[in-house]
């Protein structure tokens, strides 16, 4: 099962976890990174990190950036397929 998840987070955003992918949540850092990403998407990062906010931060948030993008990128393809073939069905039963 966890292979079947790699494979996809590695198809999706184009890198592989090294580890457990659930296990990166209970890290520290990722935690920053997650809560820094949520500032990032409402234009408060600087009003709560100051205008010059550690490095690590600016790169976890690039790399969430990053991986949110790929997935709903992935998710709109999902979607448009799944109304193409819904359309196609459609034609098929007229």
């Amino acid at each position: 099962m966890v292979d079947g998840v790699l494979e996809t987070i590695e198809r999706i955003t184009g890198r592989r976890p090294p580890t457990c992918p659930w296990w990166a949540f209970a890290e520290p850092v990722v935690q920053d990174c997650i809560e820094a990403h949520r500032w990032f998407e409402s234009g408060q990062v600087a009003t709560k990190l100051g205008h010059d906010p550690p490095y690590y931060l600016i790169q976890g948030i690039e790399i969430h950036e990053q991986a949110l993008a790929a997935m709903r990128a992935e998710e709109r393809q999902r979607r448009a397929e799944e109304r193409r073939r819904e359309r196609g069905n459609r034609k098929n039963r007229v």
